[in-house]
């Protein structure tokens, strides 16, 4: 790899291994609780990190793909997103009493 795509992922990785330490030591109110990369949440933590960063590049990934493979112009490609995030929104909406039992089965409480 090159040193240009080296150098930011170190970077990267460095902040992202100083971000508990910041935290925790050098805020009077943390966006996350510094008890949240301690004991049982680490893994709980580390699991919802991995998902989320994995999320992320699917939007990229998937609009290329439209527009590259399939030959969408970008104003199709972003119609197909609005799609998909309308029926988010309301799959959402609709399964809000359902995961009531699971907010208590993972709660920290």
């Amino acid at each position: 790899m090159a040193a240009g795509a080296l150098v930011p992922i170190a970077v990267g990785c460095a902040l992202l291994a100083l971000f508990p330490l910041i935290e925790a030591r050098l805020t009077s109110s943390p966006l996350v609780p510094p008890k949240a990369f301690t004991g049982p949440l680490r893994l709980r933590t580390g699991l919802c990190c991995c998902f989320s960063a994995a999320l992320f590049p699917m939007w990229y990934v998937s609009s290329l793909y439209l527009q590259q493979v399939l030959g969408l112009s970008p104003l199709d490609a972003g119609l197909t997103f609005l799609a998909d995030g309308i029926d988010d929104h309301g799959v959402g909406e609709r399964s809000q009493p359902a995961r009531e039992p699971l907010r208590c089965a993972f709660s920290t409480r």
